[in-house]
């Protein structure tokens, strides 16, 4: 059952993976819309 488990939950991580933009991508799309700083968007990501 853990291993079920385990096996689907890596199903999912490599879906949303290849199937989202990153969260630095997104950052970036919000300091050209003037909704952050580049700054925090790198500080954010670093730490992820």
């Amino acid at each position: 059952m853990r291993d079920l488990i385990h096996r689907q939950a890596g199903e999912l991580e490599r879906y949303v993976r290849q199937h989202s933009a990153g969260i630095r991508s997104n950052g970036i799309e919000k300091v050209l819309a003037g909704e952050t700083s580049l700054d925090e968007v790198l500080r954010v990501t670093m730490e992820a």
